[in-house]
């Protein structure tokens, strides 16, 4: 039977989908089973945008919800039923040759004569499902396919960005009482089998991909299948990976080590170094601080916030740091420069006032990340690229539309007032108040 599924583009309305089509065979089910029949005899099965995870690791909701569909499409009857033994092959056709994916369950599930979990299945073909849409090539898909046997995308993540890690240093002050302390440990492949992981600094351990991709189901997943991984303090982590135990002086700088690269300072400050190499490498952005100042001239104590700024195509567009909690997908309030003649040359701002400089700034305006532990840093550097390209993010963004100048699409500007803003800045940077 030809399949067709269609997949929801996260943060659009019910109209926007992406879709891919494939032949699949399947000795458990048949097309009644699969999804609805099209006037072109195609199975059409459609995979919705999952929810926002605000608060959680969960994998993106793109292919979070992906993985489900093809479970019910591929893994289970009727209702919640699943099949106990079945085998399917799926085949996409181009110009320059064919791409087929065998999956099989017996005693255990087997993609293309590869033994793996369930899991890593479903997430090895939501990604293939995925890329499938915006490609036109055997060879490319099945270079990427490849990829993606060798490494599930478990692994690929802490290659990416580190492998979450956390454990329960004791507390000196009361040995009662312990404090949950999340890290991330550098991870690099050094052969087809096998990854490096960096227990402390400069000091490697060998760990098996398959053994890498256990261990990240229980840091990453929060799943506990695997008893070798769950709840593994350090020393025992050590011994793991190395086979002996370490010394104490060994012990002390891996812990000390781990300490220093917990998982909220590291990614809070890469990520906001991030945003000034974006400011260095482009010229239509810019970053700053600002704060409540006292008689003295000086920044007072723990007001110090972020903010930046975007020359868009149609206006420009100010980033301001807020509030939110580090887990809200909103820590970036977004405002749309208008001009206001009263204030043209002005060198002064008001952010609770909504002045800035040369004009005002109407918002904030609401835009989420589709996933929840997003650092600052990225919030802000997401939302710039966007905004660069202000006039498709008006197609995308719905909740953009409202603020923008009413002028401005029919070829008024609104932009900010450089040499205002080189005053503010400078003048603040005289007496001390910004980097």
């Amino acid at each position: 039977m030809k399949v067709k599924i269609r997949i929801r583009q996260p943060g659009t309305g019910n109209a926007n989908y992406n879709q891919t089509s494939f032949l699949l065979k399947h000795n458990q089910k048949g097309s009644d089973s699969i999804g609805s029949l099209n006037k072109f005899g195609e199975s059409v099965v459609t995979s919705e945008r999952g929810n926002y995870t605000y608060g959680t690791k969960d994998e993106d909701p793109v292919f979070e919800s992906l993985s489900k569909t093809l479970d019910k499409m591929l893994f289970i009857r009727y209702g919640q039923v699943k099949l106990d033994e079945f085998m399917f092959m799926m085949t996409y056709r181009y110009a320059d040759g064919n791409v087929m994916l065998m999956g099989l369950k017996e005693s255990g599930f087997t993609l293309n004569g590869r033994k793996m979990s369930k899991a890593v299945m479903l997430s090895i073909l939501s990604r293939v499902v995925y890329r499938s849409c915006f490609c036109d090539s055997a060879i490319v898909l099945n270079s990427y396919i490849q990829s993606l046997m060798e490494v599930p995308p478990n692994v690929r993540y802490a290659i990416e960005n580190k492998c979450p890690y956390y454990f329960f240093p004791p507390n000196e002050t009361n040995p009662y009482r312990r404090s949950k302390v999340e890290v991330r440990l550098s991870v690099r492949r050094i052969s087809k089998t096998h990854c490096a992981m960096e227990l402390s600094e400069n000091i490697w351990a060998s760990i098996g991909i398959k053994e890498l991709d256990q261990f990240l189901n229980v840091y990453r997943r929060n799943k506990r299948q695997s008893k070798r991984w769950v709840d593994i303090n350090p020393r025992n982590l050590w011994i793991e990976l190395f086979g002996e135990t370490p010394s104490d002086s060994e012990h002390k700088m891996m812990v000390a080590w781990m300490l220093q690269n917990r998982t909220d300072k590291m990614i809070e400050d890469t990520a906001k170094g991030l945003m000034w190499e974006v400011a260095r490498e482009n010229d239509n952005i810019n970053t700053f601080y600002f704060g409540k100042y006292g008689n003295d001239g000086k920044m007072i104590k723990n007001t110090r916030k972020l903010g930046m700024l975007v020359s868009g195509q149609l206006c420009d567009w100010v980033l301001i740091e807020n509030a939110a909690a580090k887990t809200s997908p909103q820590r970036v309030s977004i405002y749309c420069f208008h001009e206001d003649p009263e204030r043209v040359d002005k060198t002064t701002t008001h952010i609770a006032k909504k002045k800035f400089l040369n004009g005002e700034l109407h918002g904030p305006i609401c835009v989420n990340n589709s996933v929840g532990n997003v650092s600052l840093g990225d919030q802000f550097v997401s939302r710039v690229f966007t905004l660069m390209n202000d006039r498709l993010a008006l197609q995308k963004v719905g909740t953009l539309r409202g603020y923008i100048p009413s002028d401005a699409l029919s070829g008024k500007s609104h932009r900010i007032n450089m040499k205002s803003y080189a005053k503010w800045t400078s003048k603040k940077t005289k007496k001390g108040k910004t980097k």
